[in-house]
């Protein structure tokens, strides 16, 4: 018996809404990693694309393009090389399986749009009590929002939720997001946090800018910064500015960070083999004093995957940005910048937040593959 689409929607939304919840709740309050966590709910999103494929309407291309990734992500998977020798690495097999399912859970949400309601949801679930808790004056809580993380989680959550609306929103109605990304910049600026400072600032400015055009940019701009000039002639110590920039780890730390002799230590561990196949990064003392956490998704995919797949993700991003909407792709790439400096993507559950982009990208009206064309800035200041 074939479901209604308005009935397989219902399914899909309450579903996909108890995947993010248990997703949310698991690493809110328990200790299991992110990746444990998204391999175990990878069986309910599987059932969300089942229940839905009949409205999915995948071409033979696409399966075969989705097959072939699987394939190589699997074979250049299933061996990773340590000091020891070679061995199977189970972790890299589960997250090629995750990425797969992340994929056909998005198309189903795309498809039923209930996209922008997941994604929606998926934001204020957490921005809500991290604003509040930064009212409070509460910022050690937000810090240890989720159990074994730090506010960097907490914020990359954030901003990568909100690129997300901003790509299906503009897909669903042609008409561009500011707000969220906004909220996300306020509370990683609260929070003093580099990479989401920077990330969330630079996807705000594009986003405002495509949204409003260039005089309105400039005109807002001149208007905030007498308002600024106007402010500072009165005593406005109370409110701190001045030191704002040297509270954020900008001011106080530049641009040294852990990571630096993490990733130092991944590459002198590097060989022939590492490169090509992927390394064990329990071998590597300054990444496995941090539970084997390179806190970075590039990395992440290499130690798993090794350069094969790397390369091939790289040609695809130079494939993608020449090929889709420009908007879309920026997304993407604020999402690859944040997931840079964390471990975020590549079988942890933010995958499906970057395949949503992916999903839209490829099957927006305007940007569709056999289209060949670019669009022009001045179009979304048309459709705004």
């Amino acid at each position: 018996m074939k479901l209604s689409y308005r009935c397989t929607r219902s399914i899909v939304f309450l579903l996909s809404i108890l995947i993010l919840l248990a997703f949310y709740l698991g690493t809110r309050f328990t200790q299991i990693p992110a990746s444990h966590m998204s391999i175990g709910l990878s069986p309910l999103m599987l059932i969300v694309a089942l229940i839905s494929w009949s409205f999915l309407n995948i071409r033979r291309d696409e399966f075969l393009i989705v097959a072939s990734v699987f394939c190589l992500l699997l074979l250049t998977g299933v061996i990773i090389y340590t000091p020891r020798g070679f061995h199977i690495s189970y972790a890299s097999m589960a997250a090629s399986v995750f990425i797969v399912v992340s994929y056909f859970f998005s198309r189903a949400l795309v498809a039923l749009n209930v996209a922008y309601f997941f994604l929606a949801v998926s934001f204020w679930i957490l921005a809500v009590p991290v604003i509040w808790m930064l009212l409070l004056n509460e910022h050690k809580s937000v810090g240890n929002f989720f159990v074994g993380s730090s506010k960097n989680v907490v914020s990359s959550w954030l901003i990568i939720a909100s690129v997300s609306m901003a790509a299906i929103r503009y897909y669903n109605t042609g008409k561009v997001l500011c707000h969220p990304i906004f909220i996300s910049f306020l509370v990683s600026l609260v929070l003093e946090t580099r990479s989401s400072i920077l990330v969330s600032l630079l996807a705000f400015l594009l986003l405002f800018f495509l949204r409003f055009g260039l005089f309105y940019v400039l005109s807002i701009s001149m208007l905030l910064s007498m308002l600024g000039v106007f402010f500072i002639g009165f005593d406005v110590s109370y409110l701190d500015a001045a030191n704002i920039f040297e509270k954020t780890k900008f001011g106080s730390h530049g641009l040294e960070s852990r990571r630096w002799g993490m990733w130092e230590g991944y590459f002198r561990e590097m060989n022939l083999f590492s490169f090509f196949l992927g390394v064990d990064l329990s071998y590597i003392p300054e990444i496995h004093s941090y539970s084997d956490n390179p806190h970075s998704s590039i990395f992440r995919f290499h130690s798993m995957f090794g350069v094969i797949p790397l390369a091939f993700l790289g040609l695809g991003l130079c494939f993608f940005a020449f090929r889709v909407n420009f908007l879309y792709f920026s997304m993407v790439i604020f999402v690859l910048m944040r997931a840079s400096v964390d471990t975020l993507l590549f079988g942890i559950f933010y995958d499906v937040f970057l395949i949503l982009i992916i999903v839209c990208a490829f099957f927006n009206n305007e940007s569709i593959l056999n289209s060949g064309k670019r669009l022009k800035l001045s179009t979304y200041n048309s459709v705004a």
